[in-house]
């Protein structure tokens, strides 16, 4: 009977700061309440079921993979290098955060595999805003795609 209600996107994020994944749930739950969304842990941790869901074990599949780990370091790029193919065999789409959107730091996250980089703020309101702007990704990058002839 419930077949025919579609089920609510899922979001996962693999963050390295509770605070970080707790502020992103809030921020996205008054964005968007039809959103599920999961925090996955660590690196290590997401990396494990991130596996679980690409294997199929997972009882459901994200709709978004959400990537932000350590700040001053490569380990965002890094971490969507390894999934980015699998992520793609599979229509999902990869957001990383990023400190900036500073050319550079785009270019490393999108030669990475990233889909979309958004930038992390310190201010609330601006970072509201960007989580607005990552929803708005996502729905993009799920629209069915118009083919010319």
């Amino acid at each position: 009977m419930n077949s025919l209600v579609p089920e609510s996107p899922l979001f996962v994020l693999v963050d390295d700061q509770m605070h970080s994944a707790r502020l992103m749930w809030r921020t996205l739950s008054g964005i968007d309440p039809t959103i599920t969304f999961k925090w996955l842990g660590n690196a290590g941790r997401g990396a494990r079921l991130l596996a679980d869901i690409f294997d199929g074990v997972a009882s459901r599949t994200p709709q978004l993979i959400i990537i932000d780990l350590k700040a001053h370091s490569r380990a965002t790029a890094e971490f969507v290098a390894t999934i980015a193919a699998t992520a793609d065999l599979l229509d999902i789409p990869i957001a990383a955060m990023s400190p900036s959107l500073e050319p550079r730091n785009r270019e490393v996250l999108l030669a990475s595999g990233a889909d979309g980089v958004f930038e992390r703020h310190g201010n609330l309101t601006t970072y509201t805003e960007e989580v607005r702007q990552l929803a708005a990704f996502w729905r993009h990058a799920r629209a069915p795609k118009k083919i010319r002839a």
